[in-house]
């Protein structure tokens, strides 16, 4: 299958790129700096670089690509910043376009990658259902993402393009930006100091990066339609993920210190029903402890800033 991938370099979309790459789909990986994308993912096969961004995509080089399956994942996602910024906007309003364009030039299936927070999680007690917990996108994030997908699903309503919103949980795994949260604890704990941890009773479902660029391929594989959870179903609270990663470091950050919890302030459960991904033949294969060693001893060298 040939694939067309925004935000090839990213967390999500370099390890998609590299999973179905080897597995022997033609990739079309478009960037913005080639230079780097090429020493970043040179090294994989069947890559076929198109340098170009959403805001001006390179129409000629996908066009002599000709996309069968396009996996949208460029968007904001810097730590700190993303959840309020402005450029949420922008990436809503370049993703419509884009997705037109690609519409227009035959393209047959369209993956979107959406949020877990774009569901309502004020009073959630079981796990997230697609087609059945309510919606309520707070962040300007949240609600730019959701935008998008409806948007996405009008434009491309009666159209020969199918269209698949992948709902993305909470990735983790070597990689990732340093200022999430996996990567901020063991940093922390792994020089000694204390792990403050602002919303310990938050259940959420964790999913390793190899497990979420896995559930990307089984629904563009198999071609799924509409919202689709990108979870494990399975959830941990906050305070029990720090814990997991001190017994992991076994002697090294030991204490992981004040738990406070944010005051009038409810516990969110955000853990996905994963019922309609498991039915595309996808199962998750990394344990959160598995998935944490990996990214420990991926860092082991490295010395933290």
């Amino acid at each position: 299958m040939r694939i067309l991938v925004t935000g090839a370099t990213g967390f999500i979309g370099s390890a998609f790129v590299q999973r179905a790459a080897t597995a022997g789909h033609s990739i079309g990986a478009m960037v913005r700096h080639l230079d780097a994308a090429v020493a970043q993912l040179g090294h994989l096969p069947n890559v076929t670089f198109l340098a170009g961004s959403l805001a001006a995509p390179p129409w000629d080089a996908i066009t002599a690509f000709a996309p069968e399956t396009c996996l949208h994942s460029a968007w904001i996602a810097t730590p700190g910043v993303y959840l309020e910024s402005p450029a949420n906007t922008e990436y809503a309003q370049w993703t419509v376009e884009f997705a037109k364009g690609l519409r227009d030039q035959g393209l047959r299936h369209f993956v979107g990658l959406g949020t877990c927070i774009e569901y309502d999680t004020r009073s959630a007690s079981r796990a997230l259902i697609e087609d059945e917990t309510p919606l309520h996108p707070t962040s300007l994030y949240a609600r730019m993402k959701n935008t998008t997908r409806a948007a996405l699903a009008d434009e491309l309503d009666h159209s020969a393009t199918t269209f698949a919103w992948a709902r993305i949980f909470f990735p983790y795994g070597p990689d990732e930006h340093p200022q999430r949260l996996c990567s901020s604890l063991i940093r922390q704990l792994r020089k000694g100091e204390t792990a403050r941890l602002q919303r310990p009773s938050n259940t959420n479902d964790y999913i390793f990066i190899d497990d979420v660029a896995a559930g990307l391929l089984a629904i563009i594989e198999q071609k799924a339609e509409g919202p689709v959870n990108v979870g494990t179903g399975s959830g941990v609270t906050v305070a029990e993920l720090a814990h997991t990663i001190r017994n992991l470091l076994q002697e090294r950050g030991d204490i992981v210190g004040q738990i406070e919890e944010a005051q009038n302030a409810p516990a969110d459960y955000i853990v996905a029903d994963a019922t309609r991904l498991r039915s595309a033949g996808w199962s998750p294969r990394f344990s959160l402890p598995k998935g944490l060693e990996l990214m420990l001893n991926a860092g082991k060298h490295t010395t933290a800033p």
